[in-house]
């Protein structure tokens, strides 16, 4: 039995519980210790058997054997997938940087390695004022003729009392605010 376990024992440790059960049946349960957190689950998942005494000197160690197999193969398959995964993206980094390096060699390049800044939007168009009538869609809102240069372009209702604001604050009109 010992025998069948040392392939396994040179990775890992293993607990080893041997308990009585109904009917003079015997549970042997070998679980195999995680050498580390990342370690997958599967791996450390506990082998039970179960039989009387004989059964056990006869049956254990054979699967025991196919138990220990199962698991190297496991570890080995897990430890393959790694080492082609870190493979994979040292590739895919050396590519990306050699793209990078190639970009910026290349004369009036504007590609840099930091994000792209997003765009700004454009502005929605205003929207339509109470006073608006029905064919005014070509002329601005009413918020728009708030500016002395719109409003001197296209009258509005304001256009009397930023005539008294002109009048009022005489050589401001850039400066003027409307109410």
């Amino acid at each position: 039995m010992f025998k069948e376990l040392s392939p396994l024992l040179s990775t890992r440790s293993l607990i080893l519980t041997v308990g009585s059960i109904k009917d003079e049946k015997i549970r042997v349960t070998v679980t195999p210790r995680p050498t580390s957190k990342e370690e997958a689950r599967e791996i450390s998942q506990p082998f039970v058997v179960e039989g009387t005494a004989e059964e056990l000197d006869t049956e254990l160690p054979k699967a025991i054997a196919t138990y220990t197999g199962e698991i190297l193969t496991l570890e080995q398959s897990i430890a393959r997938l790694k080492a082609s995964t870190a493979e994979a993206l040292a590739a895919i980094k050396a590519e990306n940087d050699k793209k990078i390096a190639e970009a910026k060699k290349k004369p009036g390049s504007t590609t840099t390695t930091t994000p792209a800044a997003k765009a700004e939007p454009s502005k929605p168009p205003a929207p339509p004022s109470l006073f608006d009538t029905p064919g005014d869609e070509q002329k601005p809102s009413a918020t728009a003729a708030a500016s002395p240069a719109i409003a001197a372009a296209q009258p509005s209702m304001f256009d009397e009392e930023e005539e008294i604001l002109k009048e009022a604050f005489d050589g401001t009109e850039d400066k003027l605010i409307a109410a």
